[in-house]
């Protein structure tokens, strides 16, 4: 129901807009919000901007020194590289190189060098922490390594930086820290090469040893080689010389007895055919006797004292008859008793008081010579008085030069 006395309301009629998202910004709304605020906002970009107009007049400045390095040369390390000792590669020189940049031990002796700690707090005393001011100190220090970009070939580059207020003594130290770093990289190089030749001088050295004693080793054996191959070979030369000297002695004993067998068998021979002889010669002694003996007889009974012979050479004087008649008829009676008697007897006479038939003996003289020369045979008796049969022995003197030789190895006496 409506007062007649109000007056009608009046109905404002908007703009029909989509019906937005809470969530959603309406810009047109901000812009809106902005505009009544923008005094606000004016004022706090003048304050800000005084504020820091104010900070970079009466702040110090804050500066940055970099050094980039690049990794070195194939020909700045060829020094480095020695032949069987080492083998130093680009890489890895740098990345030694890279590890000193980082390293804490060259910052605090660089910082005890330069004396940084009186720079970084002139007032201090004894109640001063050294240690918290260089590790203030070591906070400034950055080393950066870029990535390498994708697709392309880059340098792999260290980027090492320092800040601080004072741009000549943060260039200082930065070019000393990088001067110390690239002394120690080469100091610890040098000290690993050395180490390396150390290393392979002992190794050296020790095989050096190793095959002086093989060698010496080897000269041994082969020394023992020869003195025991000279040694067989003695043992064998005076083993055959032993042998000879034997085989000569047995040959000559052999010899001796050979002789002394066959003297004393031609002795035995001897004697006998002496004994036949002599008893030969005695029983044809006493033979005779009895012929002689009975042809006396006979002579006796014819009275032939004297032998016919010589009475026909007288008859034949007388009756004037030819001798040569003569010496027929005395030849033609070969009888003993034509003899005689008287020359009868006295040959049995003779014969009788005969006590030795041996110079009577026409061979006895020449047997009993063998006999005595068989009995001081000279050769048999050189035999038995010979000491040595050495000069005897063909084979002897070679072996006992080969001998001497082996005694006396040239090459086992060097060796």
């Amino acid at each position: 129901m409506t007062d007649k006395n109000t007056p009608p309301q009046q109905v404002l009629v908007y703009p029909q807009y989509p019906i937005q998202d809470e969530n959603e910004i309406n810009l047109y709304d901000l812009w809106q919000a902005l505009v009544k605020q923008k005094k606000a906002i004016l004022s706090t970009i003048a304050i800000v901007t005084l504020l820091a107009l104010l900070y970079a007049l009466f702040t110090t400045p804050i500066y940055k020194a970099e050094i980039i390095f690049l990794p070195p040369a194939n020909n700045d390390i060829q020094s480095l590289n020695i032949e069987g000792v080492s083998s130093v590669k680009a890489e890895t020189v740098y990345a030694m190189f890279r590890e000193n940049l980082g390293s804490i031990s060259i910052r605090k002796q660089l910082f005890e060098q330069m004396n940084l700690v009186d720079h970084f707090e002139p007032n201090r005393n004894k109640d001063t922490n050294v240690n918290e001011i260089f590790n203030q100190f070591n906070e400034y220090f950055k080393l950066t390594i870029p990535n390498p970009k994708k697709g392309g070939y880059s340098l792999p580059t260290s980027i090492f930086s320092l800040e601080g207020r004072d741009p000549v003594l943060i260039a200082d130290i930065l070019n000393s820290f990088a001067t110390q770093a690239e002394l120690t990289t080469k100091t610890e190089l040098i000290a690993d090469i050395n180490a390396r030749l150390v290393e392979q001088k002992k190794q050296l050295k020790l095989e050096m040893n190793l095959l002086l004693e093989k060698t010496k080793k080897q000269r041994l054996d082969e020394a023992v080689r020869l003195e025991t191959a000279d040694s067989l070979g003695r043992k064998k030369i005076e083993d055959q010389i032993k042998s000879l000297r034997e085989l000569a002695k047995k040959q000559r004993l052999d010899e001796i007895d050979r002789l002394e067998t066959a003297n004393l068998l031609e002795r035995k021979k001897l004697t006998d055919r002496i004994n036949t002889l002599k008893g030969s010669a005695k029983g044809k002694r006493l033979d005779r006797i009895k012929k002689l003996v009975e042809a006396s007889e006979i002579a006796h009974s014819m009275g032939l004292k004297e032998p016919i012979a010589y009475k026909l050479k007288k008859i034949s004087k007388s009756a004037n008859i030819k001798s040569q008649i003569m010496t027929d008829i005395s030849s033609n009676t070969p009888q003993l008793y034509t003899r005689g008697y008287e020359a009868l007897e006295a040959e049995i006479v003779s014969l009788t008081k005969r006590t030795n038939d041996n110079p009577f003996i026409k061979e006895l003289r020449g047997l009993e010579e063998k006999l005595k020369l068989l009995k001081y045979n000279r050769k048999v008796e050189q035999l038995k008085n010979r000491t040595n049969d050495d000069p005897f022995i063909t084979e002897l003197r070679g072996l006992e030069k080969k001998l001497a030789l082996l005694k006396h190895n040239r090459k086992a006496e060097q060796l």
